[in-house]
């Protein structure tokens, strides 16, 4: 029979021991085997990197001169929080599948935990400097994730109809987890100005494909939506060129995708920008996005596919889908973003609402409560396109309401739920 004491230690900054000066007693009984659950104790402390391991060092004493020493190596569990994807959905405007100035947007994030210990509850931000973009309404606080699982966190965005076109906009995302958060940047493209070829042939811009075998819409080879623009069928030695002179109102940039078939170092695809040639291509080569600096200014973009004097491979011929063109005062050039309906947001609200959807005009604004009585009239000028700014009257008590806006024969409303 024997009684041993054992004391503990460890130098790690992630732990804190209960109480570091316990001496804790074991009576062995005739046997090789003891097992204590409650002597030593110690708290994790926040911020540890998930997977930390911790050797305590404990030291073994029988009373009787002789000691030993035993290294314990534990393992320490934490979340580790990261942004897995992030989407973008239109809540109002032209169904295109992108933002565009004048519509409302919604970014959701995707909140993951790679680590494995349960997170706390989140609070998310975004952040960004345009002026001309306001957040509408988030989500709120993000519910405590499991490891290995994610929660999202959403984002209600405005953009001017004044936002610049084809503008690269750059957002920060932060999620702070208690002593655990996560950072993910990333960049929008806003009001792009796309040719991606589907149904409108060459008559969205000002092309000149006027070659003698010039280039044309193809049904069966595309990058993106259902069509592309194909090289003119041609002959040896001969060229085929498809022409865009452009406007560019601040410096930005032009992408496009491409795809060849031709005979390799022979026969290529060439894109020119002002007459000087930015890249060629041959070959067998699949669709593949490229994008070149563009300086403020007229430009001319040219897409050349031009054959040596013998030969032809594979199936002659060079494709061009979803060119992305830099920024351009031009109007015409612009999605156009046009609401069916009316729509009211922040909805609850609390003291002031923006509405889009309403043409230019004077209006007899009607606040209706849910018994049909008027409870407030105001006159309101609609001036320009965009949203337009209303109080929330401060006798209104919480409550559903039907805001209704009537010019003429012209008569619109939504409801609205006032929650101050």
């Amino acid at each position: 029979n024997a009684e041993v004491t054992g004391t503990i230690s460890e130098n790690s900054p992630w732990v804190s021991l209960s109480n570091p000066d316990l001496i804790c007693n074991f009576d062995l009984q005739n046997t090789d085997q003891y097992v204590s659950t409650s002597c030593f104790e110690f708290t994790v402390l926040d911020g540890v990197p998930d997977q930390t391991q911790v050797v305590f060092q404990v030291t073994l004493n029988d009373g009787n001169g002789s000691s030993w020493n035993v290294n314990v190596p534990v393992i320490l569990h934490a979340p580790l929080m990261q942004v897995s994807t992030y989407q973008v959905e239109e809540i109002t405007g032209n169904n295109n599948g992108r933002a565009d100035p004048g519509e409302l947007i919604r970014i959701t994030l995707s909140n993951q935990n790679n680590g494995s210990s349960e997170s706390v509850i989140g609070t998310p931000a975004l952040t960004f400097n345009s002026s001309v973009i306001q957040e509408q309404a988030n989500s709120g606080t993000i519910a405590s994730v499991v490891p290995q699982q994610s929660e999202t966190a959403s984002f209600d965005l405005l953009i001017s109809p004044n936002y610049p076109s084809s503008t690269t906009e750059s957002f920060e995302y932060t999620a702070n987890f208690g002593a655990y958060s996560t950072t993910y940047n990333f960049e929008l493209l806003i009001g792009a100005i796309i040719e991606d070829a589907e149904s409108s042939g060459f008559t969205q811009f000002p092309w000149n494909n006027a070659s003698d075998s010039p280039w044309y819409v193809d049904d069966n080879n595309s990058f993106e939506g259902d069509q592309s623009f194909r090289s003119g069928i041609i002959n040896d030695n001969e060229l085929t060129e498809l022409m865009l002179n452009y406007v560019v109102s601040s410096p930005g940039e032009i992408s496009f995708h491409r795809s060849v078939s031709s005979e390799e170092g022979y026969d290529f695809l060439k894109f020119y920008i002002d007459g000087e040639l930015m890249d060629q291509w041959s070959g067998s080569l699949n669709w593949a996005e490229f994008s070149y600096p563009v300086s403020a200014g007229e430009h001319n973009f040219s897409w050349v596919y031009s054959k040596d004097e013998v030969f032809s491979a594979n199936l002659d011929a060079a494709w061009v889908d979803f060119i992305v063109l830099p920024p351009s005062d031009n109007n015409t050039f612009l999605p156009s973003v046009e609401f069916k309906t009316l729509v009211c947001f922040p909805n609850p609200a609390q003291s002031t609402i923006q509405l889009m959807g309403l043409k230019q005009g004077a209006y007899t604004c009607n606040w209706i409560d849910l018994s049909g009585r008027i409870v407030n009239t105001e006159q309101v000028q609609v001036n320009e396109k965009g949203p337009i700014q209303l109080d929330v009257p401060n006798r209104l008590s919480n409550g559903l309401y039907l805001l209704q806006f009537q010019s003429g024969d012209n008569l619109q409303s939504v409801s609205i739920s006032v929650q101050r």
